[in-house]
């Protein structure tokens, strides 16, 4: 062929057939669950139910639903999926796992609120607003976009949230200082968006793998509360170092006083051995009181924390299988058993020195700090049985519920 002549037409090239891989594939849009105040759309209008309802409306369309489409955040209604003043298993699903949780906390819902604090116990993503001047004082402290319900208010609002969701998907959530001290993260650590908690949803690259059998679980991340059950373990211990040390004192006195007692000496050397005696008892009564005392404070102060972590537990058998919280209920139940078991062996040492203390003055200071010590180790008991009665209820409840 001459280089003259023209070139042969070239044949059209074959479509080549798309293929579809993991590659090609558009990666999954992030979830965003948004909690808030539901109200009640069939309520009368003018009802604080039906206003509820259209505020909440109004701040899902004109913030929230654009917001999330700016980042590419898909977006679910808690109230499409649950009633006025429940929250149901699927409610608490959406909480646990979505990416990002979006909670608007104006006026303070108990709803809310509940849903916020598995959000914070887990440390995931979450942003909330609400509206100024309505904020519920106890997360006041918290970073929360605040803004006026105007038509300028809430484009401000629109704006500010899709720069938080923005910069978080981009550089990672901040995690609140109470969640940051509950899971054990450290200052400046970011909640990043992505499989939440449950069984086959741990990231690979992640160093907390909840297959792992040496990873911690979450209540044993609660650093507050753990610290509390340890200082009462130490406190049942040190009072039961009291109790043995007055069964020590009784084996001594106890021939002794029998002796003087039984053989008809006269009463100046029965009340010499019964003074001896209560010089004995003294110390270690005094210690036994102190020890309950402190011994309830911690109490007092840890019962408000496991009466939630129990209500989240019961409210949620999902969350409830995650956490395999049956352990914990399990030392819930032993601790009331304990305490029982001590309180009973101290009745019986209040019962006798009750008797002594009739004979001689001189038994009346140790016998009243023993009937201190279980008086307050009364309260604590009718504290640990709540948790007992709770628990053991779960525990069979869950046997039920598998069998």
């Amino acid at each position: 062929m001459n280089a003259a002549d023209p070139a042969p037409p070239v044949p059209p090239a074959l479509p080549v057939p798309p293929v579809r891989g993991a590659r090609d594939a558009p990666p999954p849009a992030l979830s965003c669950f948004v909690i808030g105040p539901i109200g009640d759309r069939h309520k009368d209008n003018g009802t604080p139910e039906r206003l509820a309802y259209e505020e909440a409306l109004e701040i899902y369309e004109k913030v929230v639903l654009p917001a999330c489409d700016s980042v590419g955040l898909e977006p679910t209604r808690a109230d499409l999926i649950a009633q006025p003043g429940e929250i149901t298993e699927q409610v608490c699903r959406h909480v646990m796992h979505a990416d990002v949780v979006v909670a608007d906390v104006t006026g303070g819902n108990p709803n809310v609120m509940y849903e916020l604090g598995i959000r914070h116990l887990l440390g995931r993503p979450t942003v909330q607003l609400g509206e100024h001047g309505r904020l519920p004082f106890d997360i006041s402290l918290i970073r929360t976009i605040q803004f006026k319900r105007t038509r300028g208010g809430l484009v401000d609002a629109r704006k500010e949230l899709e720069q938080a969701l923005g910069s978080g998907l981009r550089d990672g959530f901040g995690i609140p200082t109470p969640a940051r001290v509950f899971i054990g993260a450290e200052p400046g650590e970011s909640a990043d968006p992505g499989p939440g908690p449950g069984p086959g949803a741990a990231d690979p690259d992640d160093p907390i793998d909840p297959d792992d059998p040496d990873a911690p679980g979450l209540f044993e991340r609660f650093a507050a509360v753990e610290a509390d059950m340890e200082v009462m373990g130490e406190d049942m211990n040190a009072m039961t170092r009291s109790i043995n040390d007055l069964a020590e004192v009784m084996e001594q006195f106890g021939p002794q006083i029998q002796r003087a007692w039984g053989t008809g000496a006269p009463l100046s050397a029965n009340l010499a051995v019964t003074k001896r005696m209560a010089a004995a008892l003294a110390t270690p009564a005094s210690e036994l009181r102190v020890r309950a005392d402190r011994f309830a404070s911690h109490m007092e102060r840890i019962d408000q924390a496991v009466g939630s972590a129990l209500d989240l537990l019961q409210r949620s058998p999902d969350f409830r299988d995650v956490l395999g919280a049956d352990a914990f209920v399990n030392d819930l139940v032993g601790v009331a058993v304990s305490i029982r078991e001590g309180l009973a062996v101290m009745e019986q040492f209040r019962a006798l020195l009750a008797v002594l203390a009739g004979m001689s003055g001189s038994l009346r200071q140790p016998v009243r700090e023993i009937a201190r010590a279980i008086d307050r180790l009364g309260e604590v008991v009718a504290r640990a049985e709540a948790w007992e009665r709770r628990g053991t209820a779960m525990l069979r409840e869950r046997v039920v519920r598998t069998a």
